[in-house]
């Protein structure tokens, strides 16, 4: 007799409940309007940023989109709402709570203040790239009008690329791990990257680079001010077996034979913009992602990480090629580069070598 058909994520969520209704247009306008205030507060016209619109944009959407999330997660019976499918992959479905992040990032795209942007293209990881036409709209407006669905830039000018993650590990609310956080990153056409912000939707922690440096902050449940955070990652190098380290448990699995995993300590099942703040925090020394992420969830993490002064490459020890990853991006492809984040360069180079190093088999211990 033959195994039943395993159900697929969409099909086991649509029966936890029906989905959350369509937020207010006033509702975003509400989150959006608080957020200026904010941003505008901290770099106001005479701030002398040359990018200062392209800085507006990334902290402004980085607020906003936390005053939208934040009260979902924190409702275990909205939430179950907001958990529920709605399209893309069967097993690996767009969520409701991540429509909210692409409906504000279009929203936001359209409104006066921002309409105008020097962006050359915007991608969304639920949505891919959205296009822009070649002529200004009639009414005067001037500037884009972002629209239409996956269609890379590819050959067309380069400039400003704009990459948001709505909403990262998404999925992980529907098992009870409430660790999303929200990325957002304006790069140039050789990945430098410009201005991005990282916030945790579970807590009050934003980081966020404004082309010059990184800042981090918390900032209140409502939403409406922002004080200064500071950093307390590690410093000097434990012992491995005393080194803790964030990565997912598949990872472990389909590489079962790195010593990291073997003597390190596994203290956070996630990779990613959460385990950024968590390094920087302190609570944890080293990120790894031996396979490498989507381009979208590298380009915020690692970039913004790289930012902030922690230490960033590739599993070999090699810079990460952020214009490499754009550019395979513009063309469609999701070009992942296995990478690890860590709180010091000591830490770094020992993750490194844990991570090159084999256990043999007979010595392999189960932790």
């Amino acid at each position: 007799m033959e195994n039943p058909a395993k159900p697929t994520v969409m099909a086991k969520q649509a029966e936890i409940a029906p989905p959350a209704p369509e937020l207010p247009e006033e509702t975003y306008q509400s989150a959006v309007d608080s957020a200026l205030r904010l941003t505008d507060g901290l770099y106001p016209e005479d701030s002398g940023n040359p990018d200062r619109g392209l800085v507006r944009m990334a902290l402004t959407y980085a607020l906003a989109q936390a005053k939208l999330i934040r009260p979902i997660v924190a409702d275990a019976v909205e939430l179950k709402k907001w958990a529920v499918p709605y399209g893309g992959p069967e097993d690996n479905p767009y969520l409701q709570i991540d429509k909210v992040g692409s409906e504000l990032a279009e929203k936001m795209l359209h409104m006066p203040q921002f309409v105008k942007l020097p962006l050359n293209g915007v991608y969304m990881e639920e949505r891919g790239w959205l296009t822009a036409p070649q002529n200004p709209p009639a009414g005067g407006e001037g500037g884009p009008q972002w629209n239409g669905r996956d269609a890379a830039p590819g050959d067309k000018p380069d400039g400003n690329f704009l990459i948001i993650d709505p909403v990262d590990a998404s999925k992980s609310l529907v098992v009870g791990r409430k660790m999303p956080v929200t990325g957002i990153v304006i790069l140039d056409q050789s990945g430098n990257l410009k201005t991005g912000s990282i916030v945790s939707h579970v807590d009050r922690r934003l980081l966020f680079y404004d082309g010059k440096e990184a800042r981090y902050y918390d900032f209140d449940d409502a939403g409406n001010t922002v004080t200064a955070r500071s950093t307390n990652r590690h410093g000097g190098c434990p012992e491995l077996e005393d080194v803790k380290f964030a990565t997912h448990a598949r990872r472990i699995e389909s590489h079962p034979d790195l010593v990291l995993w073997q003597k390190g300590r596994h203290e956070l099942e996630r990779i990613g913009g959460f385990a950024v703040l968590e390094i920087l925090d302190g609570n944890i020394h080293t990120c790894v992602d031996p396979r490498g992420q989507p381009a979208q969830d590298e380009l915020f993490s690692a970039g913004i990480a790289e930012a902030a002064g922690l230490e960033v490459s590739d599993t070999e020890g090699k810079p990460i090629d952020y214009g490499l990853i754009l550019t395979e991006l513009r063309r469609g492809v999701q070009h992942r580069i296995p990478y690890a984040i860590s709180c010091n360069r000591d830490v770094h180079l020992q993750t490194l070598n844990s991570l090159m190093a084999i256990v043999p088999a007979a010595n392999q211990t189960s932790k």
